[in-house]
């Protein structure tokens, strides 16, 4: 998490400094993704077959060595070696933990609180970390915020060696590992596919290989599964409806991203630099963590149900109260709107997470918290490209239609809205304009006009799609919370 929390402040520096090439730091941007995602599954195994916590300390080495390769790295290539080192072991450690988590703790009420406080950890940790990434960079380079993200692997690892209780495996330790590495090989080119097909077409050679790479994987899965007497790689926890309902809740609940435009409203629209951005942040932060603590005492006052949706419904709301920002009204109101949205967010997503763990067969927690990480990762990626293509198309259309009189093209507004969608900062943005001197301030007023407009149609559309997930995840509580009552009657009626 320490990682995930300042590498986009580290990216730029790290790429400057090795003199890496435009493709290789696109793919240092792509990293996080792909090396979780190759993994995921792998771990949900592992912990069935060596139990969670021997994974954890796996993924703590895995962690370290990575951590530690990319500080003493020469170049952009050992440290890609390292980083994909490192966000294996980070994927394996998250794993891992949901795992224990739902395994260990069996009553509503520990459950409640156990998840809730998982939810607690990411706002947490962006409370100090991006704050203190910055600041490294700026004063010492990028290497020393590496030395956090290598004490975080530590941290894992001794966590796993000294503080949890160890964990039995529920299955023999031998097995075949290659069908669930092929299906993080076929998740990583699904993902890749979407991003390539909104970004660059349809037809271009990347687009190509990861549609045949994706293609091969499959095929190469299904035919395994079906050679193999008992292969590691099971679907057999999909039949659950319920189960698939859920995780549909979470890659809908994953589409809404309020924060990266958030923080490019606040440079673009207001002025601000990256660390007073960074500042304004932490009450945002802040209202993350009390509002994952506040859900664990309300999922056990209220339950479940109402706990999940109506933390999913406030955030809808927030999103869509986000029709009302303007150019000119104060950051007070973004800062409280996103202050509502974070709590409920947080709440929500533990109590998401509680609600398809509580669905694992016991033994078997491992691979939901696999399927549980690939929900998460798929909607990331799909809420990316989606909103981002919305916000692009918005952003294009209202700079054309405002700069028309200046001088600006089509192609000169086009680019403009890449750059602030790619994260360029309003300095790097004003370098762009290929127009006289005197039109600038002129168009930049335009850009802080186009940059709330794409806010307001990513709010629209990340509502759209919580409304969703708030239906989904209604309904499928209320037929498990059936289940369960009915459940309950049979055992209560005498034998």
């Amino acid at each position: 998490m320490f990682c995930v929390a300042s590498y986009n402040f580290v990216i730029p520096s790290m790429i400057q400094s090795l003199d890496a090439s435009q493709t290789q730091g696109a793919l240092l941007r792509q990293l996080p993704g792909v090396g979780g995602l190759l993994a995921i599954f792998v771990a949900g195994v592992l912990v069935m077959r060596i139990g969670a916590q021997r994974c954890i300390v796996w993924a703590g080495g895995f962690m370290i060595v990575g951590y530690l390769g990319t500080f003493l790295a020469p170049n952009i290539t050992t440290v890609m070696l390292g980083l994909t080192s490192a966000h294996i072991g980070k994927a394996t450690a998250l794993v891992a933990s949901v795992s224990l988590l739902s395994s260990t703790l069996r009553d509503k009420n520990s459950r409640a609180t156990g998840f809730a406080t998982l939810a607690m950890v990411t706002p947490a940790v962006y409370v100090v970390v991006p704050i203190l990434a910055s600041f490294l960079v700026g004063s010492f380079g990028w290497r020393w915020v590496t030395v956090i993200w290598l004490l975080g692997g530590g941290l894992v690892f001794v966590s796993g060696l000294k503080v949890l209780s160890p964990h039995r495996p529920h299955v023999p330790r031998r097995g075949e590992i290659w069908t669930p590495l092929l299906a993080g090989v076929v998740l990583v080119g699904l993902t890749q596919i979407v991003r390539l097909g909104a970004n660059d077409g349809l037809t271009t050679e990347p687009m190509a290989v990861a549609l045949g790479a994706t293609a091969i994987g499959a095929g190469t899965l299904v035919l395994l599964m079906r050679k193999l007497s008992v292969p590691s790689m099971s679907f057999s926890l999909l039949r659950h409806g319920s189960l698939v309902t859920l995780l549909l809740v979470l890659i809908l609940f994953c589409f809404s991203n309020l924060w990266f435009y958030g923080t490019v409203g606040a440079q673009y629209v207001y002025s601000m630099t990256v660390f007073q951005v960074s500042l304004i942040f932490i009450p945002i932060q802040l209202a993350g963590i009390l509002g994952a603590r506040y859900s664990g005492r309300l999922v056990k006052a209220r339950g479940l149900t109402f706990t999940g949706t109506s933390g999913i419904l406030i955030c809808a709301a927030m999103c869509f109260l986000c029709w009302f920002q303007t150019v000119t009204i104060s950051i007070v109101v973004p800062v409280l709107l996103l202050m509502v949205f974070g709590a409920c967010a947080a709440g929500a997503a533990g109590t998401v997470t509680n609600s398809v763990m509580s669905l694992a067969p016991e033994g078997d927690e491992g691979r939901t918290s696999a399927f549980r990480s690939a929900a998460v990762s798929l909607g990331t990626s799909l809420g990316t490209v989606f909103l981002s293509a919305i916000v692009f198309t918005t952003m294009t259309s209202s700079m054309s239609s405002q700069s028309s009189s200046t001088g600006l093209s089509l192609d000169g507004a086009t680019q403009i809205a890449k750059a602030v969608i790619h994260g360029a900062s309003s300095e790097e943005v004003a370098s762009q304009y290929s127009v006289p001197v005197a039109v600038v301030d002129e168009i930049t007023s335009y850009e802080r006009q186009a940059a709330v407009e794409g806010f307001r149609a990513q709010g629209l559309g990340s509502g759209v799609m919580l409304l969703a997930a708030a239906g989904l995840f209604y309904a499928a509580r209320r037929r498990i919370d059936r289940n369960d009552a009915a459940m309950d009657e049979r055992e209560s009626q005498p034998v």
